[in-house]
């Protein structure tokens, strides 16, 4: 019974305008009072963040989101039984979906616009004479690297890396790893066309890039 209502306690110590309050004051950051958090003492807010009336559940792992984060009307990030890391000035839109299982990493200055998914998961189904609910899961990881842009309504799979520097269109499906400086779209996403490569910014950082103008 007492381990039921620790874990209970951890989940929701208190009401959501006081766990909304706690958070701004500890991590100097804006989450609205309205904003539903779920394990707030897994959860790190980078300093100037705004977390609008959305959904975070800090489980396994916990969320750690960068500097200058925003997340959008309805959005949601749910670290399950893994861990979701978002580097710094970069947004989701209203109603993401981000499921942690197997570890999202997500880097600097990166856009995933409105209602795209990325799911850190995959049920298993080789076998037709089992419920597919029954057969478990994978759970590989996602990553995405900085400068990367995902528009609207794209669906991001378990297993994938986004390169830096890289747009997937909108409505796309997401497979396959997709390469550094291309624009992918499609379902599944294939490649549209390149931006430009690696060698033509030197392989400098994406800051060094920043400061550079």
């Amino acid at each position: 019974m007492w381990q039921r209502l620790w874990n209970r306690w951890r989940r929701s110590p208190a009401p959501a305008f006081l766990i909304a309050v706690y958070l701004s004051l500890r991590w100097r950051c804006l989450v609205s009072p309205a904003a539903t958090i779920r394990f707030p003492f897994n959860l790190v807010i980078g300093k100037g963040s705004r977390i609008g009336r959305s959904k975070i559940i800090a489980s396994g792992r916990g969320i750690r989101l960068g500097e200058r984060f925003e997340m959008g009307y309805g959005a949601v990030l749910d670290a399950q039984d893994g861990e979701i890391r978002i580097g710094d000035d970069s947004g989701v839109g209203p109603y993401v979906v981000i499921y942690g299982e197997g570890t999202v990493a997500i880097g600097d200055y990166v856009a995933i616009a409105s209602h795209s998914t990325i799911v850190a998961a995959n049920h298993k189904f080789t076998d037709p004479q089992e419920l597919i609910r029954l057969q478990g899961s994978t759970a590989r990881g996602i990553t995405v690297e900085d400068d990367v842009w995902i528009a609207a309504h794209c669906v991001i799979l378990d297993g994938v890396k986004i390169a830096r520097g890289s747009v997937v269109a909108a409505g796309a499906v997401v497979n396959k790893d997709v390469v550094a400086y291309t624009v992918v779209g499609g379902t599944p996403a294939t490649l549209i066309k390149e931006r430009r490569s690696p060698v033509e910014v030197g392989g400098a950082s994406l800051k060094e890039m920043q400061k550079q103008g």
